[in-house]
């Protein structure tokens, strides 16, 4: 039961988060970012675990894959643009990943986490 409600739920959120961002187009309320700020919020005054939550939108998450796969057509499409920007793209995505890495340390270090486990996505 909690399965449907979780595949219900994660639906409902993103088409209203859709809606959300369609009325007002501020880059904070994308609803990749406040869908999940909903869900965990959700989950967390539900108590109800991720792995109970996983259950029901398995197939969702499953379809990431092929999903990610797909964006090979108008990365294909759109070549040419990727070429013209390709030095700013690359840049971004250095200092996007050194950005990370920095406040991923920081941020570790201020809740004093172990280095062992400040170091395990590097």
């Amino acid at each position: 039961m909690i399965g449907i409600i979780s595949l219900i739920t994660t639906i409902a959120v993103y088409y209203a988060t859709i809606k959300i961002y369609r009325r007002w187009s501020f880059v904070w309320l994308s609803p990749m970012i406040t869908s999940v700020f909903i869900l965990v919020l959700f989950l967390s005054v539900t108590h109800v675990s991720y792995t109970d939550y996983l259950s029901g939108a398995k197939w969702l998450n499953d379809m990431l894959g092929p999903a990610t796969v797909a964006f090979a057509i108008p990365l294909y499409k759109y070549s040419h643009l990727l070429k013209k920007y390709g030095t700013a793209i690359v840049a971004s995505l250095l200092a996007g990943a050194f950005i990370a890495i920095i406040s991923t340390a920081l941020l570790g270090k201020c809740v004093h986490l172990s280095p062992e486990i400040i170091h395990i996505p590097k």
